[in-house]
């Protein structure tokens, strides 16, 4: 009886507590961070041992500026929760945008360790890592003997400490957006949720539920380690359009036969789908028709295949407007007019117009190199810690901004501050310093020299950014030409067509070139050249119009092979791009373990790639985390080849 009585008087203050949280969470979605500061504070008054309610007073005050609150919220959540993952997460953001660099590191670190696997924290802590370690590196990278110590044997050993239980998650959310004062994992659309676990129990199955409701689940592939152990892999396709957008919980569990096992729990945004049209050439965004009632991945593998042209760049047209951006002090826009300059002459019909601030303005329209010169107010604001926007001055510039229909926005400032503006101006592409820092960035650029001593920059702002601007121009427009074998290449008795099946990684070889061989055995006269790296089945081995060559070939002999060829169909490997080089008409067929567009031939040629979800997974080379059977090549179908190269003949 003592006890009932005993908790009565508790009750209001924590029902006070609950109703004082669902006011903050309304000013936080709101960025109203001071009245949620304090409303979170207010309430971890009446429930001080919340450790969830000091965790967002936390947040909030670190958004405000008030970072003495923010850190004493901080320790009191970690005293309460010591082993939340996320909350160490979000200590080490603190960290390190307050320039307290080892205890970002340190946070980084221990997140990690709560949550092994963890992609997110592996992240952070591999950049703060790395570029902390920059300085060190100049000076410990040769040792006393005169040895690069990078190089010697055994120096990039993983140590024999042996496997351990785990889960590793490989993708959950590609995309991130800023929100709730860190930068948050987005769902969106069709996406894949992939990783493994290593484990000595018998997982059988990998189930994905949202918000505790099961929605999709996937055996799993294995295979066996040593010690007893084995890695359990699995890559589950879901469509995550029909859901509510807004935050939900994600959670992967692993089972067993007895359905005990496993779990990792994330909480991610879910978001509009990104379109096939609004991004023409990533393979990661996947739509799908197909028959009602068969599953996802039966109507990802029944599409089409890609074949674009290896002829490519950021833009499918030049740039009709550019977008300027500089909206710093005086002497920044003075040490960027040499890159403006090379700016107008690498794109001479494209309108330019300026974004700057009103210290430039007269010399931005003195340069008369801008069509138009936008004045737009971008200084630091009294109590905020960097500079800061208001709603409504934002919707004016964007409005402003609009009217242009800009293809591409630079930000001509290294310092990250103004980045941000750059969301505003509607340009499909967005380009500046740091991509790492801005994953929304279309495209990023670095350069920096490097004092011996002190390890401070050595190279001229105006060097950096006439670089960066040359980058650009190389991305628009790239530069890639054939180089061919002679002035003369010599005519062939015979035409032909070399396929060339091997490639160093076994799992990246088509399975279809037999098929190949017979349609254009059928379609076209050419003989055909098979480069093998075994057996052709015994009817080609017949056929008087195959040749096949095993091994090696002198280069010489190679080179001269390709150069002379009327088409080259190849994997992703070395020999279609000396092909290409050689001006032979390429066709690739490119497994999306790597994005088309970054490895693909250049010049000439097409590339044929699929659209699937899990596009650009890097798998390692032995290639047992694919989980799909790598249905991104498997799936190509030797028609679709065929009609490609018949094209390229014509």
């Amino acid at each position: 009886m003592r006890t009932g009585l005993a908790w009565v008087p508790s009750l209001a203050p924590a029902r006070a507590a609950r109703a004082l949280v669902l006011r903050a969470n309304a000013a936080r979605d709101a960025r109203r961070f001071q009245a949620a500061a304090a409303l979170y504070a207010e309430a971890s008054r009446l429930d001080p041992v919340n450790a969830r309610i000091h965790k967002q007073c936390g947040h909030m005050h670190k958004e405000a500026g008030d970072w003495a609150e923010a850190e004493r919220h901080y320790l009191l959540a970690e005293a309460l929760s010591p082993g939340d993952a996320d909350l160490h997460l979000q200590k080490g953001h603190f960290f390190k945008i307050s320039h307290r660099l080892d205890e970002a590191q340190s946070a980084y670190a221990k997140a990690l360790a709560l949550q092994p696997g963890w992609q997110e924290a592996a992240d952070e802590l591999a950049r703060i890592t790395n570029s902390r370690s920059k300085g060190d590196e100049r000076t410990s990278a040769i040792n006393a003997d005169g040895l690069v110590t990078e190089l010697l044997p055994g120096s990039g050993a993983q140590g024999s400490a042996g496997w351990r239980e785990t889960i590793q998650i490989r993708r959950l959310g590609t995309a991130r957006i800023r929100a709730g004062g860190s930068y948050r994992r987005v769902l969106r659309g069709i996406e894949a949720v992939r990783g493994f676990a290593i484990s000595q129990a018998a997982l059988l199955d990998a189930v994905l539920l949202l918000d505790g409701e099961e929605i999709a689940d996937t055996l799993l592939q294995r295979t066996p380690l040593n010690d007893g152990f084995a890695k359990f892999v699995f890559n589950i396709w879901h469509d995550f359009g029909p859901y509510a957008e807004g935050e939900h919980v994600i959670e992967i569990r692993l089972r067993d036969s007895r359905g005990r096992g496993r779990s990792h729990r994330a909480t991610l945004l879910l978001q509009a789908p990104i379109t096939e049209k609004d991004a023409l050439s990533s393979d990661a965004i996947v739509t799908v028709d197909g028959e009602v009632g068969a599953s996802l991945e039966a109507r990802v593998n029944a599409r089409p295949s890609m074949a674009r042209s290896a002829a490519r760049g950021l833009l499918v047209s030049p740039p009709r407007a550019i977008l300027v951006q500089r909206v710093d002090q005086l002497g920044d826009l003075v040490v960027s007019v040499p890159a403006i300059r090379r700016l107008r002459a690498h794109f001479p019909d494209a309108v330019l117009v300026a974004l700057v601030s009103p210290a430039n303005a007269g010399l931005a329209a003195s340069l008369g190199l801008f069509a138009e010169v936008v004045e737009v107010p971008f200084a630091e604001a009294p109590g905020e810690p960097r500079r800061t926007m208001p709603p409504i001055a934002q919707a004016a510039l964007r409005e402003r901004l609009a009217s242009f229909h800009f293809d591409i926005a630079i930000d001509l400032s290294e310092a990250g501050e103004s980045r941000p503006l750059l969301l505003l101006s509607g340009a499909s592409v967005l380009f500046g310093f740091k991509d790492r820092e801005f994953p929304w960035l279309t495209a990023g650029f670095e350069l920096g020299g490097h004092d011996p001593a002190n390890h401070l920059e050595i190279v001229s702002p105006a060097t950096k950014l006439t670089a960066m601007v040359d980058a650009l121009k190389l991305m628009i427009d790239p530069p890639a030409s054939a180089l061919a074998l002679s002035p003369e290449k010599a005519e062939a008795e015979r035409r032909y067509a070399v396929l060339h099946t091997g490639a160093r990684l076994t799992y990246s070889r088509w399975p279809g070139f037999a098929e190949l061989a017979h349609l254009l055995l059928r379609d076209t006269e050419l003989d055909i050249v098979f480069m093998s790296d075994g057996p052709l089945p015994p009817d080609l081995v017949e056929h008087p119009r195959v040749r096949s060559i095993e091994g090696l070939l002198a280069f010489s002999a190679f080179d001269a092979l390709l150069a002379g060829a009327s088409l080259f169909v190849g994997n992703d490997s070395g020999p279609k791009h000396l092909a290409a080089l050689r001006g032979t008409p390429v066709v690739s067929l490119h497994m999306a373990r790597l994005n088309w567009n970054e490895w693909g031939q250049e010049p000439v040629g097409t590339i044929i790639s699929r659209r699937v979800p899990c596009a650009g997974c890097g798998i390692g080379r032995q290639g047992e985390e694919c989980g799909k059977d790598f249905a991104c090549l498997t799936n190509i179908r030797a028609d679709e080849v065929a009609a490609e190269a018949l094209k390229l003949l014509i």
